[in-house]
């Protein structure tokens, strides 16, 4: 699944990424990957349900990152290079998993996000995957898609029959990666910048408790912890957000 969003939505245009600043965000998701008790991702689930363990094979920024305008659409940044130097760039995330809870991605973005722009405790990775109840921020729905569902069972068990095909995508790519460009992207990124949905949500991150006590939902503003916060050469480095391309959730329990 696949993740997408705007990086610095205070300073749209002008902000841009550097390798860092990706290599950080990288470490950060990698907090995730493996087997895990992933109880406090979801809704519902204690941390002695088996089915809360959840396996993660990867989880990274992809890059390059992407340019877009609402005149132009959606560019590789290689390909805007030399037309303007406007336009909002925008990072994907993607997350490939055996399978997902309800609400578990976006609260694994949300989280990282808060963690990386200095929001989050800077041990909350020490505690997140314990038996302890914490409450988690929960990244907004929209950015979120699934990008491709794999079929590794049934094409070893079957796909060597003689009898069954392989159900694979590899053929198809192209046609694939332009309609999803095209249609489905840039229609989400018209609608988020529209809608201003991570101008309302990031100072909702300032006052997220994080806490393990979950009858508080919300705390004065902390200040943020200087060592966890990559610096950069913007105004206000600590404005900082991943944007991400979204992925789905499980879709058998959405």
């Amino acid at each position: 699944a696949e993740y997408m969003g705007n990086k610095h939505p205070f300073d749209h245009e002008k902000f841009r990424i550097d390798q860092g600043l990706i290599d950080l965000i990288n470490n950060t998701l990698n907090n995730y990957v493996g087997t895990k008790n992933f109880h406090n991702f979801t809704s519902r689930r204690e941390s002695e349900d088996a089915s809360v363990n959840r396996y993660i094979m990867s989880f990274d920024v992809k890059s390059p990152p992407f340019i877009w305008s609402d005149n132009k659409g959606l560019l590789l940044e290689s390909e805007h290079l030399g037309q303007d130097n406007l336009g909002i760039e925008v990072l994907t995330i993607q997350v490939h998993g055996q399978s997902f809870m309800l609400h578990q991605i976006r609260k694994m973005i949300g989280l990282a996000l808060a963690f990386v722009r200095g929001n989050a405790p800077s041990d909350i990775y020490n505690k997140i995957f314990t038996k302890e109840k914490y409450d988690i921020p929960k990244l907004p729905s929209i950015g979120l898609y699934l990008e491709c569902v794999f079929f590794e069972y049934y094409n070893k068990k079957f796909g060597c029959d003689g009898i069954h095909e392989k159900i694979e995508w590899q053929d198809q790519e192209d046609k694939v990666d332009k309609f999803k460009r095209e249609s489905i992207v840039c229609n989400l990124l018209h609608d988020m910048m529209a809608e201003r949905v991570f101008e309302e949500y990031l100072p909702r991150l300032e006052i997220h408790s994080y806490s393990n006590d979950i009858c508080h939902h919300s705390r004065p503003p902390r200040e943020k912890n200087t060592e966890q916060i990559y610096k950069v050469s913007n105004e206000n480095p600590t404005e900082n957000l991943v944007k991400t391309n979204d992925l789905t959730e499980d879709l058998t329990e959405n």
